[in-house]
């Protein structure tokens, strides 16, 4: 569901070159911005650059495995936090998403999940957390709507806590909360959940999105036993 996923890398061994100062975790995109195609990209050439103490530009220059086009993946290094920030490919990508039974309930919630995936591609996780609980509320108070023909003026004066305990089961409740909760928690200045990163949230915001796409395919059947009794 996410536009890529990643694998961990020590930057210093990625750029083949003995930089103590780089021997820093980093996550490698597994993915092809030129043919939207999962792969770990062959290294041609890492480059690192210092823009101030202790804080490099780094970037990584792979061949795709599968179309053999050549991309850059780029880092905000800071040493003196042991952080590497994956910023940005070149050329850069647009992530989209679409599911044509999802939009059937809710093509607010497509648009929404859009821009958080675009936030996310920016590294904008704060944005993207946000983006991403406003998709949710946007799902499920739609399929209220849509589905379990709930009364749209009701549904849309009620808080998002108020209509997962209503509208959802235990097993889906129990995603939509973390995702509620978490992505909450990236609106306060001081959050209550630190402990808990980005990742865990987009992970329980896919659980939830496959609950309801299975709800719908349970409930929107292309045979039924009524129209065969053979």
């Amino acid at each position: 569901m996410s536009q890529y996923s990643f694998s961990k890398i020590i930057i210093s061994k990625e750029l083949r070159e003995n930089v103590k100062a780089l021997e820093i975790s980093a996550n490698k995109p597994l993915y092809c911005p030129l043919c939207s195609i999962p792969q770990s990209g062959m290294l041609k050439e890492g480059k690192y650059f210092l823009r101030s103490n202790n804080l490099f530009y780094v970037t990584f220059f792979y061949e795709c495995s599968v179309c053999h086009n050549t991309y850059l993946t780029i880092y905000d290094v800071d040493c003196n936090d042991k952080k590497a920030k994956f910023k940005a490919f070149h050329p850069s990508i647009s992530p989209s998403y679409f599911d044509d039974k999802l939009s059937k309930i809710s093509e607010r919630f497509i648009d929404m999940y859009n821009q958080a995936l675009t936030c996310e591609n920016s590294n904008h996780i704060e944005l993207a957390a946000i983006g991403y609980r406003s998709s949710l509320e946007y799902l499920i108070k739609d399929y209220a709507i849509n589905e379990l023909n709930e009364d749209k003026d009701s549904v849309g004066k009620m808080s998002l806590s108020n209509a997962i305990s209503k509208y959802l089961d235990s097993e889906a409740v129990n995603s939509a909360d973390v995702v509620r909760i978490l992505g909450n928690d990236y609106t306060h200045f001081e959050r209550k959940y630190p402990e808990y990163d980005f990742e865990i949230l987009k992970a329980y915001m896919e659980i939830f999105i496959q609950q309801i796409r299975t709800k719908y395919m349970i409930s929107h059947p292309p045979v039924a036993r009524s129209r065969d009794q053979s």
